[in-house]
């Protein structure tokens, strides 16, 4: 299957494909069911064939649309709510096994692992839970095992992005067309559930990741359909999420894009290139100020068609100040969607158990907010590891946080520096108001491990290559097999 989801010939028929597959979930999801089905088939019939490495990372991008689109038409239990970790931890797994020669970088992910075990030992006894709030986790670490020295072309890296956007328009089709009309749409000041079902923070997560990897895949001077199409699916993406009222996943994505096109590049001319550089496109200020005066533009015409609650959604206010024109100081809570109520209850719970926290899917019965249970499930991952890992959460919030953010500013490939700075900034915004309830964040966060290089690369250089855990040993032949 993912050998034609990949031939270039067939984007036009992917995305029409796509689009009625999106379209046909609002009506049944027998149609989506279906699918699911030929593509689990076919990927372990790949599994066995050439390339099932590549086969995994495609599966891994292209399950994430997938995963929430399920949640979204109620397929469990043909499409278990928690597909995404099952399956993809699977399957990383498998990917790990089959070549136990290749030389991983497992270290990072390996003190991962070993420092979330003693969380288990005082877990909730609800397997729910534990899959509920472990399963990311652990699909994280294995996911980061994975990916470790794996090395793609350029064409193969737009090629796994392609796929992950066709998973994204699918569920984009879904959204936007899930309501009849815009003057049906009954606009407030939460989250919109009639465009994304019940799964708008997860909806909006995946769209700006979508938006993002179109831009990123534009600044290495390349395109996942064509020039045309792209800034169509990046409008398409950022107009929906706008429309699902839901602010992390636009934020998240905004963010990730303002760091692409702002972050400082050095220059380079062809004669001071790296062996292993891609030429990253310059943008210009008047191209950056287009940019955002799209989105801009996009943020007053949907706001005026919400009736100005667009803008008192991003503003925190309650249909109360809107009614009485009475605005109180400014309350973190209330942004928030009461997140930080959450967050407060979660380090209360750290402080009382800072050694090894109360265990994985314990948090939400002992969290406790002014003076009353607040059982609530963590929404913020980094809070939930403090909380249910206790001073072993902390030490792993170090390392995810920390760990990326210095491979970003040691990179000296200018692209595979912006592949790390805006995945990695998707994958930990969306923990902060999503915590780990999809695969967005495992999978994003592991391909900032993935090695792109150029497509006439010569891949003899890379069974020669002696490295230590931060720097080269000893200098390197020339890896290209024809001169840049």
């Amino acid at each position: 299957m993912f050998k034609y989801l990949k031939d270039e010939k067939l984007k036009l028929f992917w995305i029409i494909f796509h689009t009625l597959l999106g379209l046909s979930a609002i009506y049944t999801k027998w149609v989506l069911i279906g699918w699911f089905y030929i593509v689990l088939i076919s990927t372990f019939i790949s599994l066995f064939n050439k390339e099932p490495e590549y086969v995994i990372m495609c599966i891994a991008c292209y399950i994430l649309g997938f995963e929430i689109l399920a949640r979204g038409v109620n397929a469990s239990p043909y499409i278990p709510s928690e597909i995404g970790k099952y399956f993809i931890l699977f399957v990383f797994s498998f990917g790990i096994s089959i070549d136990p020669t290749r030389k991983r970088n497992i270290l990072y992910g390996v003190s991962l692992l070993l420092l979330s075990i003693p969380g288990l030992f005082f877990a909730s006894y609800s397997y729910k839970q534990i899959v509920f709030n472990y399963l990311g986790l652990l699909t994280l670490i294995v996911g980061v095992i994975f990916f470790s020295r794996h090395i793609l072309t350029l064409d193969k890296f737009v090629g796994l992005c392609r796929i992950m956007v066709y998973s994204i328009l699918m569920l984009c089709m879904f959204s936007v067309f899930r309501a009849s009309s815009f003057e049906k749409l009954e606009f407030s000041v939460s989250a919109n559930f009639q465009t994304a079902g019940s799964i708008t923070n997860q909806v909006s997560s995946l769209l700006g990741a979508g938006a993002t990897i179109i831009v990123l895949i534009y600044v290495a001077g390349k395109s996942i359909f064509n020039k045309f199409l792209d800034i169509v699916l990046l409008l398409l993406f950022f107009g929906v999420g706008l429309i699902s009222f839901s602010r992390g996943g636009v934020i998240s994505g905004l963010c990730a894009i303002l760091l692409i096109l702002l972050f400082p590049r050095v220059k380079k001319n062809k004669r001071n290139r790296g062996p292993l550089d891609i030429e990253v496109q310059n943008i210009s200020p008047l191209s950056i100020i287009m940019i955002m005066g799209v989105f801009a533009i996009s943020f007053f015409v949907i706001n005026s068609i919400s009736n100005n609650y667009l803008y008192y959604r991003y503003m925190g206010k309650t249909e109360r100040e809107i009614r009485t024109g009475f605005s109180k100081d400014f309350n973190a809570n209330k942004f928030t969607s009461g997140r930080t109520n959450i967050m407060e209850g979660d380090i209360d719970i750290f402080l009382n158990n800072p050694a090894l926290g109360v265990g994985v899917g314990n948090s939400a019965y002992y969290r406790i907010v002014d003076g009353k249970a607040y059982n609530i499930a963590s929404h913020t991952e980094s809070t939930r590891l403090l909380a249910e890992h206790g001073s072993l959460g902390l030490i792993m919030l170090i390392m995810i946080f920390i760990h990326p953010i210095f491979r970003a500013f040691n990179e000296k490939n200018n692209f595979q520096r912006l592949i790390i700075i805006s995945l990695f900034t998707i994958a930990i915004t969306v923990t902060f108001h999503n915590a780990m309830r999809t695969c967005i964040t495992p999978v994003l966060f592991a391909l900032t491990f993935l090695l792109v290089v150029p497509n006439n690369i010569d891949k003899s250089y890379f069974a020669v290559r002696k490295t230590s855990f931060f720097r080269r040993k000893k200098p390197l032949p020339n890896p290209l097999a024809t001169p840049v």
